[in-house]
């Protein structure tokens, strides 16, 4: 028992690099669960790819998973910016998932998981990109309960990484989950990248669902936000409203507005701060909410995909 108490705390005080070290294999293709389809009675395996990084004496790794955008209608998860940034946090030291869901054309049927908030965006009624929003939400908690029940994950260091429809589901399941009575699975940290608390036809509604108070001893997951307040698909203000509230209840949060950007841009050529780039400012900020160490800055050579 002493030993793996040890072990443990061990896993715990590892923390990934701060630049590129680790090389690391990808495990293509893994069937996560089954989503209905087809308007119903139809079910397909959903599938993740798994960056597994190669690390000396380290067997329990911090879990990232990393979800696509694509207005909930096109791309899966090999889109080009979400397969660099999984190399990316990969080669630093996470377990890394890319993960598929179900769109707007496989005319998804949400699961009983998340029926409340299927049923608060009008339920059978509601449009068919707003349904594939609410499976997106669904296929993401589904994909964490299966990461999180394997042995090298570290389940309380877990981060999503979004981007634009891929940020939404993220901060859906990061925040809202529980004002519609769904258990919210252990997430750490939140990296939005231009996405909000919105999709088709529903309201954003950030002064519910940033709920935190400071004094709370569970707490819902730190932010990263970086967001162009010239986006026109996912408005800026909804950035606005985000932060606002997390500044009423204390939720810690770092924002990175890109003054004159629209929506999507490249986070390794755009600075930051002098010499540091949004992603490194990313990941330096993770290092910091994981495992508790000051954050430090470094450059890294941009990949050639944003």
């Amino acid at each position: 028992m002493i030993a793996a108490v040890v072990a443990l705390v061990a896993a715990a005080c590892w923390k990934p690099e701060l630049t590129v070290t680790y090389p690391h294999t990808v495990q293509s293709d893994i069937v996560y669960g089954q989503g209905e389809v087809d308007d119903g009675g139809t079910f397909e395996d959903m599938l993740l790819d798994l960056y597994v990084p190669t690390v000396p004496g380290q067997t329990i790794f911090p879990l990232a998973v990393v979800i696509h955008g694509g207005s909930f209608i096109t791309n899966d998860k090999t889109q080009p910016r979400v397969v660099t940034w999984a190399e990316e946090l990969a080669g630093r030291g996470y377990m890394v998932a890319s993960i598929d869901y179900r769109l707007a054309g496989d005319h998804p049927v949400p699961s009983a998981r998340v029926q409340p908030l299927f049923d608060a965006v009008g339920g059978s009624s509601a449009s068919n990109q707003t349904t594939a929003a609410i499976a997106a939400v669904d296929d993401l908690i589904m994909a964490l309960e299966f990461l999180q029940t394997r042995s090298d994950i570290s389940v309380h260091n877990t981060v999503l990484v979004g981007n634009s429809a891929g940020s939404i589901a993220a901060l859906y399941v990061g925040y809202a989950l529980d004002d519609y009575g769904i258990a919210r699975p252990p997430v750490h940290a939140v990296i939005d990248n231009w996405g909000g608390f919105e999709w088709a036809n529903t309201p954003p509604d950030a002064a519910t669902f940033i709920d935190r108070i400071a004094e709370d001893t569970f707490y819902e997951p730190e932010l990263f936000i970086a967001h162009g307040t010239n986006d026109t698909v996912v408005p800026y203000a909804l950035t606005q409203e985000i932060v606002d509230q997390a500044d009423i209840v204390g939720l810690p949060y770092v924002l990175f507005d890109n003054v004159g950007a629209g929506h999507g841009f490249n986070l390794f050529t755009t600075e930051f701060s002098p010499g540091v780039s949004v992603f490194q400012a990313q990941v330096n900020w993770l290092d910091s909410v994981l495992v508790g160490v000051p954050d430090t800055s470094s450059t890294t050579t941009p990949p050639t995909v944003p």
